[in-house]
């Protein structure tokens, strides 16, 4: 039935992760029925506090994939064969009014491959421990500005190593949504953009 298999999820309605200096608040969903190991997701949003339409969209998302689990397939299958982490607001204190945290862009204080030792703002920090604890193979950071997908790299200009496994997934993401894609470089010449999707994959997300 629907209530036995909604059931057997491991779904938490707000998980704190201990970190030393910041409370990250996380959904998880995750098919505990099916003991194989999974690739690990993570979804974010509002880094950018003002952007509360983006954790309004992942919060449906959540309730849709729920919801739909036993009807549609695809749904199914994703949640089966997945490990899915959603954090619906990266930066707390500037929900939902402000851009900024501690007079400072979150989005562009990540370390770069330039600076690298950079010490970033505290939800910025946790992130990237919740990151590093989790090791997911793809990452998902969610805006409400421009109607674009990015993809790296933010830092420099050049393709990632995976370019093309980018530009066939955004493509079909693209035709699907009427959104656009490119490098993050390519919109924003500056360095620390939403490092979680250059250099942090780069050197410990596999893809699958």
């Amino acid at each position: 039935s629907r209530r036995r298999h909604t059931r057997s999820f491991h779904v938490t309605g707000v998980q704190t992760c201990a970190l030393p200096i910041f409370d990250l608040n996380f959904f998880r969903i995750n098919n505990t029925r099916i003991k194989k190991s999974k690739p690990t997701i993570l979804l974010t949003s509002c880094i950018h506090g003002n952007e509360p339409l983006a954790t309004s969209t992942m919060m449906w998302h959540i309730g849709t994939m729920l919801k739909k689990y036993n009807d549609d397939s695809a749904i199914k299958e994703l949640l089966d064969s997945r490990d899915i982490y959603f954090v619906p607001v990266v930066s707390p204190d500037s929900f939902p009014h402000s851009r900024y945290v501690d007079g400072v862009d979150p989005n562009r204080n990540f370390p770069t491959s330039i600076n690298k030792e950079k010490q970033s703002i505290k939800p910025v920090k946790a992130l990237q421990d919740f990151f590093y604890k989790i090791k997911p193979h793809a990452v998902v950071s969610g805006h409400t500005w421009g109607r674009v997908f990015l993809m790296p790299y933010g830092d420099k200009m050049e393709n990632s190593e995976h370019h093309q496994q980018y530009t066939n997934i955004l493509g079909r993401m693209a035709g699907l949504s009427g959104y656009r894609y490119m490098r993050v470089c390519d919109l924003y010449k500056g360095n620390g953009v939403d490092r979680k999707s250059t250099r942090l994959n780069s050197s410990h997300v596999k893809r699958s």
